[in-house]
């Protein structure tokens, strides 16, 4: 799959493809239809659509692999991401809704698309990793890189 991590990790527990039960999604890759042009093109080739409606696209549209959902997801996004648009992860979101799944959903407000290393992203990652695998329950508000 040409996509980066991200669009894997938010793939994999909708897709047959399993690596485990549970996995975090903080950034890109629900479509490459309302992604930019040359990502598509680069990865895809031209949007081609065949005789019954289909297209080259469809592959790695995530969306529409929503109702497959096993196990957690934890989806992630900032609101001021302009590389890749909040709208595309909304994609995600309404057709796990459609589909009545239960997913997360962590908005970071007024961060772009280099969030995942921020230590509360860091936290909220592990907890939920925590919380979701090992199936205990993490230090409340644990702060990352700071001396006690």
């Amino acid at each position: 799959m040409d996509t980066p991590g991200a669009a894997l990790r938010q793939r994999t527990p909708c897709s047959a493809i399993r690596i485990s039960s549970r996995s975090e999604f903080p950034r890109r890759g629900t479509t490459t239809r309302n992604y930019e042009d040359d990502w598509g093109e680069r990865y895809q080739g031209l949007l081609t659509r065949g005789p019954d409606g289909s297209d080259n696209y469809a592959p790695e549209a995530n969306q529409l692999l929503a109702k497959n959902l096993k196990g957690k997801l934890l989806l992630a996004h900032g609101t001021m991401d302009d590389n890749v648009p909040f709208y595309n992860t909304l994609l995600v979101v309404n057709e796990l809704m459609r589909a009545n799944k239960d997913f997360d959903l962590l908005l970071l407000p007024n961060r772009a698309h280099g969030f995942g290393n921020e230590p509360y992203m860091v936290r909220r990652r592990w907890d939920y990793f925590v919380k979701n695998l090992l199936g205990a329950e993490p230090p409340k508000e644990y702060q990352i890189g700071t001396r006690r």
